[in-house]
């Protein structure tokens, strides 16, 4: 196994994945270590989400969420596109027009000073309580329309399958639970996390 790999794997293993998922967010956090490395070395896992019938189905919805808005966004890569406006203040200010954009003069600047924003407002984020529900809100209102919802619609205007054939009432079952479900199962866990929210909660 490659070093990196190795590395990824004991993530993993240290990461306690060994243990059943308590919490819906808890399977987004699997999806992202797993897809790191190779742990098929280590102890036996379970998966499983705990709870009522409820709780596992509205789990299961909170997870796709999450894992749609991770494979649809790069949270580091996007902080930094919104940070643009304050990364140009910076490089005014630290930046000398004289000098080619290139040129050690203006280059270290902008490095120190994007890095130094992306980090604060990272931190920030981390910070807020919210943020792995957030996750789950963006994925359930943004990319699981994208993933789930807007294909089953194109085919079925596109193609027009017969109103008697199962493709396209599978397509509308999908298009109805998927909307559905997904945004109840990520404000639901927003309500159900009000009581318990601190600082850097889902760090």
């Amino acid at each position: 196994m490659p070093p990196a790999s190795a590395a990824a794997a004991q993530e993993v293993e240290n990461h306690n994945v060994s243990q059943p998922l308590h919490h819906p967010k808890d399977a987004g956090t699997l999806f992202v270590l797993k897809s790191r490395g190779n742990s098929s070395n280590g102890p036996e896992k379970d998966f499983s989400l705990k709870g009522d019938t409820t709780n596992r189905l509205f789990g299961i919805f909170n997870a796709i969420a999450i894992i749609a808005n991770t494979c649809g966004s790069g949270i580091i890569p996007e902080i930094q596109e919104y940070l643009q406006p304050t990364n140009v203040v910076l490089e005014q200010l630290f930046g000398d027009p004289e000098s080619p954009e290139f040129s050690p003069r203006n280059l270290i600047p902008r490095v120190i000073s994007r890095s130094i924003a992306v980090v604060t407002a990272t931190t920030i984020a981390a910070m807020f309580p919210f943020f792995g529900d957030i996750n789950s809100l963006i994925g359930a209102f943004c990319y699981i329309p994208l993933d789930f919802i807007l294909p089953m619609i194109f085919f079925n205007a596109t193609f027009k399958p017969s109103k008697q054939s199962p493709i396209f009432w599978l397509n509308v079952i999908v298009i109805v639970v998927f909307s559905t479900l997904g945004a109840i199962a990520a404000v639901r866990q927003i309500v159900l996390d009000a009581k318990t929210y601190q600082l850097f909660a889902n760090v």
